[in-house]
């Protein structure tokens, strides 16, 4: 550990444990990256910059007379860890503001927190820039500052055919959207598109993929250290440079100084690279160097965590104060001389430099291009920057939407941040679809362990139970997948086809049109009554009658458009759209953003229902080989086993639950408790031939819990109600059903000291099972 991080983390970081609220010569920050975890190869690095900036700020009396007091949490590389980590960081630690994350994904998972508190995230690396949190100030590149430079430089330097290829998270997805729309718009074409997992390390299918489609360079997207793989395997499959040359978007020095030769002679491009050559850098990697070591790199989001520290500094200074929304007013406008050239905040985001950069063999870059800004090219009659930004590209949050002047931009802004969120919802849906397919691996391999020892018959009971379970939830799956695929293909059309011709399409509205398009579009960003098919016919026909009585042509047509779209009255208010010779167009760009909405909330739908099933086949294959009981609550059991029989019970079971409103845990073996509401679930669903009403009644007893289980089927006749739990009785045809169903129901019931029974009419069959409400493992203990 270097010098640095011993005095900040150990002689500071050291004293938390003691009264640190007392001490008022301290103000304390938090810094949270991945020390762990695919993500620490790059994460790391950050940190070490953070800490170098705060010990130069403390060296110089602080900031307000105060010693800057680092708390450093370890990130993980999962977006749980960060956001449970960041909560502590402001509520226990109560730290004035924060330094950290790395991926999107990791920002999304802190952003909630920091808007909840009202606390400052500074965030140092490049995003999407489809979001604006007023918590947060982004100190990386926006999209224009590096996709669009880096296809300018691509398109003219090698061709216009690119393969993008990223890691399997937001940002990557997010970009690459941008990153294809922009290059069709520029007369390009992507020639594949690829996501994988985070932390891969086989290439071989990828990079054959890439030869197949003999594109003129790759966009990479990858993160972590899953880049030292992918450019060893892509050198040794004998894709040279100067063939095929892969363009960095997420790897910097710090990767490349890691893998060497096999990277030589790609790209990559940033706001800075550590072979800038001016003193202020030198000095900045000499000093870097000296703290860390002489082998250390620097990097851009190296210089981008460094220079956060010092601009939230210089805003505490202008603010006077360490109070949130004091140092946010304070920020704008601040400007810093960075390692890499100046910089200056606006709109939570920096006014930057761009370059590319070739990598050499000891994976330092040698910059060919540098982005020249166009303002001195700007018309006589428009404002121009600050001359002092003449060398640096103004950051474009939105896509650059928010500096149109329309009433339509909230809007708009509105809709542009829910396709990162759709996004996240595709790629958590796809995370727990390969969860799911883990869990039913598990069950299957359960499946076969028992099928293996089938030493006792109430195993191969189990086993058919879980056989059946398999089949129900492999079917139940496929609706939520289905969902998903299809609004992914809807964004993805509207990414393709409309998205950059948004601007320009609000540009060309007069006033009154913006105003009326403005109406429509909040029409479907409210919240209306969802109509049925009649409803819908019928407001269709009365659209069409009101919109001809405006003599208005094809108001069929026009009316099938606004109630897709969710318009449900008041049309006067789009008269003018009926009457504009943009009607058609505007109709259109309405309709294509109203999808959005729509796929968004369909995929938010579908990854809630298979995070469900995920949890429920997950919580049902577990099984404990302890052989100890353990704390459960049965009322969670029996609703996992619900979940599992989705499929079965959407055929024509209603289900009518009477729950008391809490129940405790209880001392149980819940993985046998769970084949006992399996067995009794399956029964009155065959007894009802999956037709009928299934009561679940719970009764918190006083010294028992009480399960009431009643299915409307058939019924059992008299005779042969005494034998049910008898083992290897069953009514069923031979090879149907071992018998051992019930009798392993009441053995497991037993086990637990518990009682079951049965009454049974036509119409009315309640088996009651009523188990020992023990609370604690050691009832022995109480007094």
């Amino acid at each position: 550990m270097s010098t640095i991080t011993r005095e900040l983390s150990g002689e500071l970081s050291g004293e938390l444990s003691g009264e640190l609220s007392a001490n008022e010569s301290m103000v304390r920050v938090g810094i949270i990256h991945s020390l762990t975890g695919t993500m620490a190869i790059g994460e790391t690095s950050l940190i070490d910059a953070e800490l170098m900036a705060i010990a130069e700020i403390n060296a110089a009396s602080g900031v307000l007379g105060k010693t800057i007091q680092p708390i450093i949490e370890d990130g993980a590389s999962d977006l749980y860890t960060y956001a449970s980590k960041v909560r502590k960081l402001i509520v226990e630690d109560q730290i004035v503001t924060a330094f950290g994350g790395w991926s999107s994904s990791s920002r999304k998972a802190m952003m909630p927190i920091f808007e909840q508190y009202n606390s400052l995230l500074w965030y140092p690396l490049q995003y999407e820039a489809l979001e604006c949190s007023p918590n947060i100030f982004y100190s990386g590149c926006c999209p224009n500052q590096q996709i669009n430079p880096a296809l300018a430089w691509v398109l003219q330097h090698r061709g216009n055919r690119l393969y993008l290829l990223g890691s399997d998270y937001v940002f990557p997805r997010a970009y690459n959207k941008i990153i294809a729309a922009e290059l069709q718009h520029r007369g390009g074409t992507v020639v594949g598109l690829e996501y994988v997992p985070m932390g891969t390390t086989e290439f071989a299918a990828t990079i054959e993929r890439i030869k197949a489609a003999k594109p003129d360079a790759v966009f990479s997207t990858l993160n972590g250290d899953c880049n030292l793989a992918f450019y060893e395997q892509y050198a040794q499959a004998g894709i040279r440079a100067e063939e095929i040359p892969v363009v960095a978007f997420s790897a910097a020095e710090e990767v490349f100084s890691k893998i060497g030769e096999p990277a030589a002679g790609h790209y990559a491009c940033w706001s800075y690279f550590q072979s800038i050559d001016t003193p202020e850098n030198k000095s900045f990697v000499q000093r870097f160097q000296a703290a860390y070591g002489s082998d250390r790199v620097t990097s851009d989001p190296i210089e981008a965590a460094y220079i956060q520290v010092y601009l939230w500094k210089q805003a505490v200074e202008a603010a006077q104060s360490f109070e949130t929304q004091k140092v946010l007013a304070a920020a704008h406008q601040q400007t810093f001389a960075a390692p890499g050239g100046l910089v200056q905040v606006e709109k939570h985001h920096l006014w930057k430099r761009s370059h590319i950069g070739k990598l050499l063999p000891n994976g330092q870059f040698q910059i060919v291009y540098t982005h020249e800004n166009l303002n001195k090219s700007l018309p006589a009659d428009v404002q121009k920057p600050d001359p002092k930004l003449d060398k640096l590209i103004k950051p474009q949050p939105w896509l650059g939407v928010d500096e149109l002047d329309s009433e339509i931009v909230p809007v708009t802004i509105a809709m542009l941040s829910e396709t990162p969120q759709a996004i996240h919802r595709e790629w958590e849906l796809e995370t727990k679809s390969q969860e799911l397919k883990a869990a039913l691996t598990q069950l299957q391999a359960t499946n076969t362990q028992l099928a293996q020892t089938q030493h006792e018959l109430i195993q191969s009971e189990k086993m058919a139970a879980l056989g059946q379970l398999v089949a129900g939830v492999a079917h139940e799956i496929n609706n939520p997948l289905g969902a998903i695929s299809s609004s992914a293909d809807n964004i993805d059309n509207f990414f393709s086809n409309t998205f950059t011709e948004l601007p320009s399409f609000l540009q060309s509205l007069s006033a009154s049109e913006q105003q009326s398009f403005l109406t429509l579009i909040q029409q479907f960003t409210n919240h209306h009554q969802a109509l049925s098919s009649k409803e819908k016919r019928q407001l269709r026909k009365s659209f069409a009658q009101e919109i001809e009585a405006f003599g208005i042509d094809d108001g069929e047509a026009i009316a099938d458009i606004l109630v897709d779209i969710g318009v449900q009255d008041q049309l006067q208010l789009f008269q003018p759209i009926f009457q504009s010779v943009n009607c058609p167009q505007i109709l259109s760009m309405a309709y294509q953003l109203s999808t959005i909405k729509t796929s968004s909330d369909a995929i938010k739908m579908a990854s809630s229902r298979a995070n469900k099933i995920v949890f429920a086949l997950k919580s049902y294959a577990r099984y404990n080989q302890s052989g100890k009981k353990s704390l459960a609550n049965i009322l969670d059991n029996i609703e996992t086993v619900l979940i599992l029989y989705q499929s079965q019970l959407k055929q024509g079971i209603e289900v009518v639950r009477h729950y008391p409103p809490e129940l405790p845990s209880i001392l149980c073996y819940p993985d046998e408790l769970n084949q006992v509401w399996t067995n009794l679930i399956y029964n009155a669903l065959q007894a009802m031939n999956n037709k009928g009403v299934l009561t679940l009644t719970i009764q918190l007893q006083k010294k028992h819990i009480c399960v009431e289980i009643t299915d409307t089927g058939r019924g059992i006749p008299p005779d042969i109600l005494p034998k049910i739990f008898e083992p290897f009785f069953t009514t069923k045809p031979m090879g149907e059903g071992s018998g051992l169903g019930l009798n392993i129901v009441k053995k497991i019931i037993d086990k637990h000291d518990g009682n079951i029974s049965v009454r049974s009419v036509p119409k009315a069959t309640t088996f009651s099972v009523y188990l020992p409400l023990i609370l604690s493992p050691e009832p022995a203990l109480k007094s």
